[in-house]
C-alpha cells in the first residue's frame, strides 16, 4: 500500500520538517516559476510550496484533510484549490498536468512501490510537461535510515534516481540536481545522512 494509516500520517506530516525540506521546497519553486500553466503538488500537506507561487494556480492535492485546512489557514486565498485523495489512487486524467510537484514523499516508501508511483504520475502530465520531484540523494546514500522524531522511530528510505532515468522509454527524458549531497546539522554528528536531498526533472516528450 502506497498509504500510511490516516492518525499516523497526521501525526507525523504535523511534527515538522527536516531541514533539507526547505531547501529542496525552495529550488523547486524556482524551477517551476519559470514556466507557465497549471501545478498540481502532489502529497501538498499544508501547503507550504504554494505559498511560494503565490501568482501561479497550484492544486494541492494530499491524503490528509486537516493538513489542506491548515494550508487554507496559511493561505490568504479563500477558494484555493486543495483535493482530498490516496497517491494510489490520484484522481486526475492522464494528459491534464504541464507541471507536477512531489515532494518529500518519495523517502516514506519503498523503491518497488515508488517505481509504481512515478509511472504513474507521469501519465498526468501533457507533452512538454515536467515533473519536479525531490528524493533523499547523493552518492552511496541511499540505504534506509531511523531517524527519531518525538520519540517515536519513522524509516524513510533511498530512492536511486539516476539508475531509474535509464530505465525511462523515448517519451520521457530527465536529469538530477543535486542539492545537499552531504549531511548537515545534527545528524552529521551521529553519520546519518538524513539532510542529503537532490531534486529529479523529468519532462513528457511526446
Amino acid at each position: 500500500m502506497l498509504d500510511k494509516p490516516k492518525e499516523l500520517y497526521e501525526q507525523t506530516r504535523l511534527l515538522g520538517k527536516g531541514p533539507g525540506e526547505d531547501i529542496a521546497r525552495q529550488a523547486a519553486a524556482e524551477i517551476v516559476s519559470a514556466g507557465t500553466g497549471l501545478i498540481c503538488d502532489i502529497g501538498a500537506g499544508e501547503g507550504r510550496f504554494s505559498l511560494l507561487l503565490s501568482n501561479r494556480t497550484v492544486i494541492d492535492f494530499d491524503l490528509s484533510l486537516a493538513l489542506l485546512k491548515l494550508g487554507r489557514e496559511l493561505n490568504s486565498d479563500p477558494v484555493k484549490p486543495a483535493v482530498v485523495g490516496r497517491l494510489s489512487q490520484i484522481p486526475f486524467r492522464k494528459g491534464r498536468f504541464p507541471w507536477l510537484v512531489v515532494l518529500s514523499v518519495l523517502e516514506n516508501y519503498p523503491k518497488t512501490t515508488v517505481i509504481i508511483f512515478l509511472s504513474n504520475v507521469l501519465e498526468l502530465l501533457i507533452p512538454g510537461g515536467k515533473l519536479v520531484a525531490s528524493f533523499r540523494g547523493g552518492a552511496s546514500l541511499r540505504m534506509r535510515y531511523r531517524e527519531i522524531r518525538a520519540g517515536k522511530k519513522s524509516i524513510q528510505f533511498r530512492f536511486n534516481a539516476r539508475k531509474w532515468l535509464t530505465t525511462l522509454n523515448g517519451e520521457f527524458q530527465g536529469y538530477v540536481i543535486p542539492l545537499l549531497p552531504k549531511p548537515h546539522g545534527w545528524r552529521k554528528l551521529i553519520g546519518t545522512p538524513a539532510d542529503a536531498r537532490a531534486l529529479l526533472i523529468v519532462e513528457r516528450l511526446i
